[in-house]
């Protein structure tokens, strides 16, 4: 007669669901660790981007402080500069006056306020003297 081993019956459908559960569970603190790590770098990647969106707006705030400083120092040498000009027309400014008022002036505003055609270094010295303008040849 032949015997039947154990090992060659096939196992009842009970064991078998068993058999499966116990492969989930197996699986189940892998897909946690997975999770976990996809949650992380997702955070981690949220976190530079809010960073990087800070940076760039404190970048344009700065851009537009300096932009709007600059303009409002131009807009007051350029009203001094009117106020000079209208000084010289409207009264008898004696040229001493005049060029008092105009190194007072350039060191008030010395990027603003420079002569054409002078160089850096007579800019600082402030010996050179203001010229007029050429005539312009007429037509």
């Amino acid at each position: 007669m032949s015997t039947v081993h154990p090992s060659n019956i096939p196992a009842p459908f009970k064991e078998l669901g068993r058999l499966r559960r116990r492969s989930w569970y197996w699986l189940t603190p892998a897909i946690a660790l997975g999770l976990f790590v996809c949650v992380m770098g997702s955070i981690l990647w949220w976190l530079d981007a809010r960073d990087d969106a800070q940076r760039y707006g404190t970048l344009v705030r700065d851009v537009d402080w300096a932009q709007q400083s600059m303009r409002l120092r131009m807009l007051a040498a350029r009203d001094r500069m009117g106020a000079l000009g209208r000084d010289l027309v409207r009264t008898n400014m004696t040229e001493g006056r005049f060029l008092d008022d105009a190194r007072e002036l350039q060191v008030e505003h010395p990027r603003s306020s420079t002569w054409p055609g002078s160089t850096p270094s007579a800019r600082r010295s402030g010996s050179r003297r203001p010229t007029a303008a050429p005539a312009r040849p007429s037509a």
